[in-house]
């Protein structure tokens, strides 16, 4: 859905009552059956959901503080060169790095290597007699100052957040854009429902005993079927009760 998103469309607001859910655009796609025969027109609905947005934002946030928590701790051991210090705690850097969920452009990271002077105490033993005293010995280390967050790419990953695509045939005429996502909202629970029973029980699609594509393909359909004919059934009775 990300990589979908044309910023090029114009918005369209999607709200009933006073309250807005979100905002989106739609496009369409010519599709065609695998034989040939029948061809029609999909409707591709982006929609910016503005709870899924603030859900997603949530975990955004959690996860950026998350990071720079785990980056702030990096540190490296006292060693006797600064340059070896600096190849140590980059090495630190990049491992992190490649086990970020987030990309690691979000986050400007700034280190120093500081200077720790250790004295020993020494003493010697002479014929003229002992001799005492201490020395310095300087040491280097590494570690992270500052972790900032690079605010435009911050702002764009959050601009990708929230979107979903929706699919249907229905005409414009029947089914308006800022009305499809409320009926999807009202009825979502129908799809839902469809699914539950597929992977459940009565019918159970699980364990699938083939292995053949063809065998596969040939089962969904006769369970999507069967699916069918279990919400016909409850609707008929629904009607009559």
């Amino acid at each position: 859905v990300k990589n979908a998103l044309d910023r090029s469309k114009e918005l369209i607001q999607i709200e009933e009552a006073g309250e807005c859910y979100g905002y989106g655009y739609e496009f369409e796609r010519e599709q065609i059956s695998l034989d040939g025969n029948r061809k029609w027109t999909e409707r591709i609905l982006m929609i910016k959901s503005l709870g899924y947005f603030n859900g997603e934002k949530k975990k955004f946030e959690k996860e950026v503080d998350k990071v720079v928590s785990r980056i702030l701790k990096l540190t490296t051991r006292a060693v006797k060169t600064k340059e070896e210090a600096t190849q140590l705690i980059n090495e630190k850097i990049d491992k992190l790095k490649r086990d970020l969920s987030l990309p690691e452009e979000l986050f400007e990271i700034n280190f120093e290597v500081e200077e720790i002077t250790k004295s020993y105490k020494r003493c010697e033993v002479r014929k003229s007699g002992t001799r005492s005293g201490s020395y310095n010995v300087k040491y280097y280390r590494g570690f992270i100052r500052k972790v900032d967050i690079n605010e435009d790419l911050r702002n764009n990953y959050l601009e990708k957040l929230g979107w979903r695509a929706y699919v249907t045939n229905v005409p414009k005429k029947i089914l308006i854009f800022s009305k499809a996502y409320i009926y999807y909202r009202k009825t979502q629970y129908v799809i839902e429902e469809g699914f539950h029973i597929l992977k459940s029980k009565p019918l159970g699609i699980r364990p699938l005993y083939v292995s053949r594509e063809d065998q596969i393909k040939g089962l969904l359909r006769f369970m999507t079927l069967g699916v069918l004919i279990l919400k016909l059934l409850s609707l008929e009775i629904m009607i009559g009760l």
